[in-house]
């Protein structure tokens, strides 16, 4: 009986351990970096800041239609997130309350890019408008052993650009276009007043 209970744990060991290689060997990690675009140009540029603590959604589905959520992660302090997935098709989703007063993403606008994401090109822009008014990327297909970095098995390209919304007060008009503003005001005044006359 003990032979046959030791024999019985030994083997449960061995396919608990043989479970955890598979899983680890079958995870391809998906990440990449949301920055605030400078120069408006639609790729990252080196010096350009990282996003910190946008609140980033793992998704399959469609994108414009139904989709689940498969994991939540945030922005590091580079703006840099990263998914360990199984593979297949999956994209990324922002909800639109990030870009709201006090959160991450106040005061930017989203550059929209390159909608075919799934191109292993780095630092390019996959972000796209979402009718709810949050970003989302086109679907990506992962696998493992066939994506760009770490032996094949991560895929660090889905990038997101962000310009700052130009938003101000209104520029305060000089005392010479007021003076024009005013001389033609009275001007129209008086051409009512002569026909009003006739």
């Amino acid at each position: 009986m003990g032979k046959n209970r030791t024999l019985l744990a030994t083997t449960v060991l061995t396919l608990s351990a043989l479970c955890i290689f598979a899983n680890s060997a079958f995870a391809v990690t998906l990440g990449g970096t949301f920055w605030s675009d400078a120069d408006n140009d639609v790729q990252y540029d080196a010096g350009e800041p990282g996003i910190e603590g946008v609140e980033v959604w793992l998704c399959t589905g469609f994108p414009n239609g139904k989709f689940t959520q498969l994991a939540v992660t945030t922005t590091d302090s580079g703006g840099n997130y990263s998914f360990s997935v199984s593979g297949g098709d999956v994209f990324v989703f922002v909800e639109s309350t990030q870009f709201n007063n006090g959160e991450a993403l106040s005061g930017y606008s989203i550059l929209e890019g390159e909608i075919y994401p799934d191109n292993d090109i780095d630092y390019d822009n996959n972000g796209l408008a979402h009718l709810s008014g949050g970003i989302y990327s086109n679907n990506i297909n992962l696998a493992p052993n066939s994506e760009p970095h770490d032996g094949g098995n991560a895929n660090y390209t889905l990038d997101f650009g962000f310009v700052e919304s130009q938003s101000g007060p209104a520029p305060v008009p000089e005392p010479a276009t007021m003076f024009l503003l005013g001389f033609g005001l009275v001007g129209l005044a008086g051409i009512s007043r002569r026909k009003l006359q006739r």
